[in-house]
Formats: C-alpha cells, sequence, structure tokens
C-alpha cells in the first residue's frame, strides 16, 4: 500500500508538469527519477543494453518532435503524434483522399479504387504461410478480401526484384517471384502492364547513387566539421559487431549521448548512439567498395 500510495503521488506529481513542461522535458525528467538508464547500466547483460539503446532513442525521438514542432511540444501532441491510429480512423467518405489500411481493416468496406501491393511470394502469402495449407487458405481468403473491396478499378502490383535481409546481412537486391495468388485469377479477368526497363537495374543506378550521395556528404562534413568534443570524427572507419565495417557520416552530440550516422561496408546507414554500440576505431581508411 505505501508503494502504491507513492506511486499514485508521482502521477499527480507529473500530472501537474503536463501544463508547464515540454515533452522532453518531462520524459527526460521521469526516466531519470525511475532510474532506467541506472538499472539498465548496472546489469552489463546484452539485452539490458538494448532495452537502454530503445530509452536513449525514445527520448531522441521525443527531442525531434519538440525541436521541429514549436508551439505544439507538450506531451500529449507527441503522444498523438506516434499513436496507433491508421488512415481508417481518420477515413471520411465525402473527403477525395488516398487511404492507407492492411487488408484486415479494410473488411467489411469498398473504395471505388483499390491498389494492393507486395504481390510476391514471401510476402503474400507469407514464407511461413505456404509451409501450412490452413495458414495458405487463410491467405487466400485475406486476399479475396482485399480485391472485392474494389467498385470500379482494382491494381494488384508486385515487384520485380526486392532488397532483402538474408543469411546476416542485407545483400542487395533479389528476383521477386509474383504471388500465387495472381495465377489463380482468370485471364480474361485481367490486364497485366510490364513496367519499362529493367526493374534490377533501376535498383542497382539507385543503389549507386545513394552510395556516391553518402559520399559526398561525408566528404563534405569531414571538410567543415567542428570539434564537437566526441572521441569519434565524420569520415572515421570503425568496426561493429553485428554490422561490420563503416564510415562515420555525421556525429551529433547532445545531452543524450553522441549519435552516429554510419554507412557500413553491406551500403546500410544506421543511427547508434556511441555509448552502448560497443564500436572499435579502424585506422584503415581505404574505401568502401
Amino acid at each position: 500500500m505505501k508503494q502504491l500510495k507513492k506511486f499514485h503521488a508521482m502521477l499527480e506529481r507529473y500530472r501537474g508538469l503536463l501544463e508547464k513542461s515540454n515533452a522532453i522535458e518531462i520524459a527526460e525528467k521521469l526516466v531519470d527519477e525511475v532510474g532506467l538508464k541506472r538499472i539498465y547500466e548496472k546489469t552489463g547483460q546484452p539485452e539490458d543494453e538494448a532495452r537502454l539503446e530503445n530509452v536513449v532513442e525514445l527520448l531522441n525521438s521525443i527531442d525531434i518532435f519538440v525541436a521541429s514542432h514549436p508551439g505544439e511540444t507538450g506531451l500529449e501532441n507527441y503522444l498523438d503524434e506516434i499513436s496507433l491510429l491508421t488512415d481508417i480512423d481518420r477515413w471520411d467518405p465525402d473527403r477525395p483522399s488516398v487511404t492507407l489500411m492492411t487488408l484486415h481493416s479494410a473488411k467489411g468496406l469498398e473504395f471505388p479504387v483499390v491498389i494492393i501491393a507486395g504481390l510476391e511470394d514471401g510476402l503474400f502469402p507469407l514464407s511461413r504461410a505456404a509451409e501450412d495449407p490452413d495458414d495458405l487458405e487463410e491467405e487466400r481468403r485475406l486476399f479475396y478480401v482485399g480485391i472485392t473491396r474494389a467498385r470500379k478499378k482494382l491494381y494488384l502490383l508486385h515487384a520485380q526484384s526486392r532488397h532483402r535481409f538474408q543469411s546476416g546481412d542485407f545483400g542487395g537486391g533479389f528476383r521477386s517471384i509474383p504471388s500465387r495468388f495472381l495465377k489463380e485469377i482468370p485471364e480474361e479477368y485481367t490486364r497485366t502492364s510490364a513496367p519499362q526497363g529493367s526493374g534490377y537495374r533501376s535498383y542497382q543506378e539507385r543503389l549507386r547513387f545513394k552510395r556516391m550521395t553518402a559520399r559526398k556528404m561525408a566528404a563534405n562534413q569531414q571538410n567543415n566539421a567542428p570539434n564537437n568534443g566526441s572521441d569519434f570524427k565524420i569520415g572515421q572507419y570503425v568496426e561493429h559487431d553485428v554490422f561490420g565495417r563503416g564510415q562515420i557520416l555525421n556525429v551529433d552530440v547532445s545531452n543524450l549521448g553522441t549519435k552516429l550516422t554510419i554507412q557500413f561496408s553491406n551500403r546500410s546507414i544506421k543511427k547508434l548512439i556511441a555509448e552502448y554500440a560497443n564500436l572499435k576505431t579502424s585506422d584503415k581508411s581505404e574505401s568502401q567498395s
């Protein structure tokens, strides 16, 4: 009972702060008071390090929201921003708009035009569903729900290639297999439209552009980077236990820690908190090719 009264008193105290303090001030004060950082830092367990990273990233998210929403910096504003309200919760059938939703939430609704994307084996149906006849049939019923939502036009889309996480690494573009459900639709009811050129080639071109842009950004920031007081510098190479070798593109030092933007050798770009990422500096500076 004593602990419950203490908890109630804390809630009342923070309720009084809602009108006086912005979201990041309340969040930082709460995290400090309950001692989340101290708890996770003491254990030394990898899972607690991950939990601590989540706490820090949440604070970063709130800090960014407050900085980018002048005049609407309250905790209620932030919660409204990240609430799990979907487009269907805000859908007004009398207002022309594009509504984004899952197939499950589309049940019982109808629209003049419906677009279903990602119709590839492994995505729809899911790869694990293909191993069980009952699961596959449930996916097929869900597909039927989707296509019958359209009153006038129905567009069914699949990618020629897709960037996928595979074997512990981002391997690049992989050829996609059109969903088996597409083949079950009689041909007289469909009209196929193929894109111009190779989707895989387009993906590779985008990847090269992204790589070139990241290198230019790193070079520009390295030439103009101020002394930010961090041991990490823009352009420096580091090693990560999971992501491997990478180059630092940006260093952002704040009271929440040192946030590093790193492009790794697999071309992925990650944002990590230096204090918890266990990075090792590398003396090698050869190009990431």
